[in-house]
């Protein structure tokens, strides 16, 4: 993943992987979408 930032959309973001921690954003696009009893545990 270090390298695919200079290729991707992201190229010009300065803050792009800058944080470790902060808020989880969970979005949709127009479609139908449901969320429901979501877990977010921190990785090993």
């Amino acid at each position: 993943m270090a390298g695919s930032k200079k290729a991707g959309k992201w190229a010009k973001s300065d803050n792009y992987a800058k944080f470790k921690t902060g808020y989880i954003a969970l979005q949709y696009h127009g479609s139908s979408l449901w969320f429901k009893n979501i877990k977010v545990k921190p990785l090993k």
